[in-house]
């Protein structure tokens, strides 16, 4: 009688092995493969979806960025004060042109002064 519970529950616990290896194999064969290929197809559909928002969200950045950069150029090219800043550098240029053409007039004068041996007058 014990012999034939053993072989009865030697029956069940080979019955329920074979069934969790068939079912695992089904599942590494067939089941984990298809779960793969959906999953990743959602994540290349996510992926998509993402670079464009990305996208997007860039373009909006950069009108924005240039709107800022153009307004900032403006501004500072309306601060700079053009009449003033003109009227001094031309009153500036016109003293050094003077003193430049001073100088070089007195170089050539003593220049030729020594060449030619004579004097130089007094001013």
């Amino acid at each position: 009688m014990w012999d034939h519970i053993f072989l009865t529950l030697l029956g069940a616990i080979l019955s329920s092995v074979l069934t969790l290896a068939l079912a695992a194999t089904i599942f590494t064969r067939y089941l984990e493969k298809k779960i793969r290929r959906e999953v990743d197809d959602r994540m290349d559909d996510a992926i998509e979806r993402l670079r464009e928002v990305l996208d997007e969200e860039a373009e909006k950045a950069g009108d924005i960025i240039g709107a800022k950069v153009r307004q900032g150029v403006l501004d500072g090219v309306a601060s700079i004060p053009s009449a003033e800043v003109l009227q001094g550098t031309t009153q500036v240029l016109h003293e050094t042109t003077q003193s430049v053409v001073r100088t070089g007039v007195g170089l050539v004068e003593a220049g030729l002064n020594s060449f030619l041996g004579t004097k130089p007058r007094k001013r």
